[in-house]
């Protein structure tokens, strides 16, 4: 788990705006050794093409980023994700989005280059006994390895994105995003599909806009629908205070019967000249 903060601040002037941030975050889980993370950024975009349905957009991105330890192995104790000592990179990103009606999309590129440097890591960074014993075995056989190696490398970098998005109603929304990423010596291809409605408040239009586009349900028009609505509930409303008051009534009257054939029960054992716990087993 990744819990960290992160700021960052901008400046628009016209069709470019600039921008520089930075963060730093603590990465924790289970049987994995933690780490944390210190990360900075800056750049600017300028707006090639912007117009009230699409815009183009060129950015120039400088990162930099260190990792407390090394944990990208994929071993007891590993992490499994890259985690370098520092990597610092230059990006190139071109963004394009446009919107049709209720439909919004985005397509994306980037082109860069990176350099980054990982220390050696040991092999099991989560287990001190291991790690002493392997340790401890290396001393009369070299041969037995302790740690990974570490790197330094560079190289070119880049990724593709494309965002979709469909407005069902001005709160609800549907929607897909695909991006696939390469930089230093791994690449990551990701898929998603959404639904999402927006902290708003609740307006009774909305269910009625909602299923007449789902569904395709046709109500007239919104203020008959929601007259019938409200009628709808004001019946259920007398309907149910009916019920209860029927149900009480009958509750009251068999009460009473209990109580008039107890009172008989109890006169006929009195009278009975017997003792009244024997009369009240007997009777029983």
């Amino acid at each position: 788990m990744r819990t960290g903060l992160h700021g960052q601040l901008e400046y628009t002037t016209g069709p470019m705006t600039v921008y520089a941030g930075g963060g730093f975050s603590l990465l924790t889980g289970q049987s994995v050794a933690s780490n944390n993370r210190t990360e900075a950024n800056a750049g600017l975009s300028y707006s090639i093409l912007k117009s009230p349905g699409s815009s183009l957009t060129v950015s120039a991105d400088l990162t930099y980023l260190a990792y407390q330890k090394n944990l990208s192995n994929f071993i007891f104790g590993q992490g499994g994700y890259f985690s370098p000592q520092s990597y610092a990179g230059i990006n190139l990103p071109i963004d394009y989005r446009a919107k049709i009606g209720d439909l919004s999309y985005h397509l994306g590129a980037t082109l860069g280059y990176a350099t980054w440097h990982s220390r050696s890591s040991a092999l099991f960074p989560n287990d001190h006994a291991y790690q002493s014993a392997l340790l401890s075995a290396s001393t009369a056989d070299p041969s037995i390895a302790t740690s990974y190696p570490g790197q330094s490398r560079s190289g070119v970098t880049g990724g593709l994105r494309a965002d979709l998005d469909y407005a069902i109603t001005p709160t609800w929304h549907i929607g897909a995003t695909a991006s696939y990423d390469r930089t230093a010596d791994w690449n990551e291809a990701r898929g998603l599909f959404y639904i999402k409605q927006s902290l708003q408040p609740w307006r009774f239009n909305n269910l009625l806009l909602l299923l007449r586009r789902v569904f395709g349900f046709r109500f007239g028009t919104w203020p008959r629908a929601r007259a019938a609505f409200r009628a709808a509930r004001v019946r259920s409303r007398i309907i149910l205070r009916g019920s209860t008051r029927l149900f009480s009534t009958l509750c009251l009257i068999l009460l009473d019967k209990s109580t008039i054939s107890k009172t008989k029960i109890n006169q006929g054992l009195h009278s009975s000249g017997l003792p009244w716990q024997q009369s009240r087993r007997q009777a029983y």
